[in-house]
């Protein structure tokens, strides 16, 4: 009985863990195309 709640913690445990990393992976995939336009912008400004 032991072992059958050590893997569904476990389980639980990888998948709080793999959303957790979804989110941040999504988070820094928004981050990267906000400074890309930020970027962007400011140089098509530069030009100006």
């Amino acid at each position: 009985m032991q072992n059958v709640v050590k893997i569904i913690a476990g389980i639980i445990i990888i998948l709080l863990a793999f959303s957790i990393l979804k989110n941040l992976f999504g988070l820094l995939i928004g981050v990267a195309l906000a400074a890309g336009v930020y970027l962007g912008a400011t140089k098509l400004l530069e030009k100006k």
